[in-house]
């Protein structure tokens, strides 16, 4: 990624709040393009929003981050996705996508390597179950009688933390062609196919 020289401001004013003070945000001035291109060379899995925002939705071998490039505010998504909180989703802020990964997302990955459960299973053949799924479910675009197949493939899974995966929704399936005749390999197959490995 090439470093910006040009004096920039460093604060912009962002509207005014329900006070009416005025709200303020820092600018990253780094483009998408640039951005992908640092994660690609780092070796990081991510999603690109199809929203106008384009946020990037960036994996480790456990957790889901929501970053957004134009500004470096980010939030760790919530493990158990199915599990509805009232709790407002905490934001936090960044100096750019280099800020992001030294000092947040580099220090969960090495800590995500002393998992027991990632040791056990071993950190190559463990993957990236979040994004694997995410990045499915995106292939598919709306197609319920494989979105069934493939939830029970990870739902079968016991050999990893998958604490994505409802476990509650096994019961609104059971009466379902995809349960009945549900076979692992050639799920499998289909997923391979689709992750291109």
């Amino acid at each position: 990624m090439k470093e910006n020289t040009e004096a920039k401001p460093v604060w912009v004013f962002n509207g005014l709040d329900k006070d009416r003070k005025p709200k303020f945000k820092r600018p990253t001035y780094e483009s998408l393009e640039e951005v992908l291109e640092f994660l690609d060379k780092k070796k990081i899995k991510y999603i690109v929003s199809a929203g106008r925002n384009k946020s990037i939705a960036i994996y480790t071998r456990v957790h889901k981050y929501r970053y957004y490039h134009t500004t470096g505010k980010w939030s760790q998504n919530n493990l158990h996705k199915w599990i509805k909180r009232r709790t407002k989703k905490t934001y936090y802020m960044s100096k750019g996508i280099k800020d992001f990964y030294t000092r947040f997302l580099l220090p969960a990955i090495k800590k995500e390597k002393e998992y027991s459960y990632i040791k056990e299973v071993g950190i190559r053949k463990y993957g990236y179950p979040k994004y694997e799924y995410d990045y499915i479910r995106t292939q598919i675009g709306h197609n319920p009688s494989l979105a069934r197949e493939f939830y029970l493939f990870f739902y079968y899974d016991k050999s990893k933390y998958l604490p994505f995966i409802n476990p509650d929704g096994i019961n609104w399936i059971k009466d379902t062609v995809e349960y009945k005749k549900f076979n692992k390999e050639k799920t499998q197959s289909k997923i391979s196919k689709i992750l291109n490995v």
